[in-house]
């Protein structure tokens, strides 16, 4: 393929471009960075366009359609944050990932705020939690064009019903039906949106467990142990969905820590990388300032660590003026992490943490809370067992459409394949297959017993 200037870098290969494939542009002014960045995206058939800086980066996209564009923070003329501004402001759709060292925090948060960027992932990076990260925005890309075919559609057929209120009675009756249904389907596709929503929330949080060692799958704990006390209290469905995003999320600021900080139990960390962790409440709520829907996730995160007694963290904030999120987060964020061993040597189980929180109350915890968290975990093995019985686990030669999974599906890994809820249809059933051969083992899934549902 012929070079669109002087200066343009080469794609992929020399062959003619499929304008079906996902095309990626990769900007660095490090010629060994983009080499690595085409070595590794080679082989998942991207179209890969690569630029030597900013200018260039945006003629590339002028000429070519992008879906994805990943950009290095520091670079001569035109840096990071400026580039992705240009990108957000004339091509919104792309998707903007940012590569960054640990020191180029500040201008990390420029470019959050200035470029509305999809994510930043620290340098050196990982391999495949780049290639995750990638896969993470472009389905996300995909979602956001399935919503707006969604609304395109519900607009036309807005239209089609102001002409059809000028029309014959006999017509517009005929057509209600039609209507009818099509509402159904939309309300359904809307509902849908929701769901892929949490999943992809998910997924992400696996991404981030993924650091954690043996604390993997702590935040997907954390998130059902929260949500069940929302449910409790009775909380609106827009607080509850935000607490259980919350507790997903509440360690997204620990991404940037290092090793031998995330390996260690908080209590064994001396004063300097104490302080260093105790800023990931205020990390992680910047990081999701950017996305409008995430705002209040983002207070609840903040607050996770503030302590009745007002002797927490960041702000001190004490009793009722927590939020209620998060004075609910933390109550389910000790408790796990106690059980787990990550938050002081040694690890708690059953009563041993429910003492150790009832004791702490008026201290660390809300009393009210934790009254209520004691009684629902006292009441929990009945209905543990009474849940495993409208339950069955099956492997994948017995899936049919219209199961619907009963717990999460996870990989050997610890990342969320399917969540529970999830409705299951002849694609995913293919796909389970073809799962299962590629690691070369027999996966078990547990399915709501249809029998009792009916």
């Amino acid at each position: 393929m012929e070079r669109l200037n002087s200066k343009y870098i080469e794609l992929v290969s020399d062959a003619q471009v499929d304008s079906n494939k996902i095309s990626i542009l990769f900007v660095d002014d490090e010629q060994n960075i983009l080499s690595s960045l085409k070595r590794l995206f080679r082989p998942l058939e991207y179209s890969i366009y690569l630029a030597s800086g900013g200018e260039e980066g945006l003629r590339v996209l002028n000429e070519e359609k992008i879906d994805l564009v990943i950009s290095d923070m520091r670079m001569p003329n035109m840096d990071g944050v400026q580039f992705l501004e240009q990108v957000a402001k004339f091509w919104p759709g792309t998707i903007r990932i940012l590569l960054t060292g640990y020191a180029d925090m500040k201008s990390t948060i420029s470019a959050i705020n200035k470029g509305d960027i999809f994510k930043y992932v620290s340098k050196p990076w990982e391999d495949n939690d780049l290639i995750r990260t990638v896969q993470l925005g472009l389905e996300q890309k995909r979602l956001k064009e399935d919503k707006a075919r969604l609304l395109e559609l519900t607009r036309r057929q807005n239209v089609e019903l102001e002409e059809l209120n000028n029309n014959l009675e006999k017509k517009v009756t005929a057509r209600t039906e039609e209507l009818q249904q099509m509402f159904k389907m939309l309300e359904k596709a809307h509902d849908s949106l929701k769901k892929n929503f949490i999943s992809s929330i998910k997924v992400f949080s696996s991404l981030i467990n993924m650091r954690d060692g043996e604390a993997g799958g702590h935040s997907s704990s954390v998130s059902a142990i929260a949500r069940k006390i929302a449910l409790k209290l009775k909380l609106n469905d827009d607080a509850i969905q935000n607490i259980t995003v919350a507790g997903l999320l509440h360690d997204i600021g620990k991404i940037g820590l290092p090793d031998n900080i995330i390996d260690k139990c908080y209590e064994d960390l001396d004063p300097k990388n104490k302080r260093k962790v105790e800023k990931h409440p205020i990390v992680g709520q910047a990081m999701l300032m950017v996305v409008e829907s995430l705002n209040e996730v983002g207070k609840i995160i903040r607050s996770h660590h503030e302590r009745y007694d007002g002797q927490g963290y960041p702000d001190g904030l004490i009793g009722e003026n927590i939020p209620l999120g998060s004075r609910i987060l933390m109550i389910a964020n000790d408790y796990d992490a106690f059980q787990r061993g990550v938050l002081i040597s040694g690890k708690f189980v059953g009563m041993n943490v429910l003492s150790y929180l009832v004791s702490h109350k008026y201290k660390q915890y809300d009393p009210e809370i934790v009254d209520l968290f004691v009684s629902m975990m006292k009441n929990s093995e009945k209905e543990q067992a009474a849940n495993t019985k409208k339950e069955i686990l099956v492997d994948t030669s017995m899936l049919s459409e219209g199961m619907v999974l009963s717990k999460d599906l996870h990989s050997e890994e610890g990342t969320i394949l399917l969540s529970k809820g999830q409705h299951i249809n002849d694609r995913l059933v293919r796909s389970l297959r073809t799962y299962e051969k590629s690691i070369k083992s027999k996966i078990s899934i547990y399915v709501k017993d249809q029998r009792i549902s009916r």
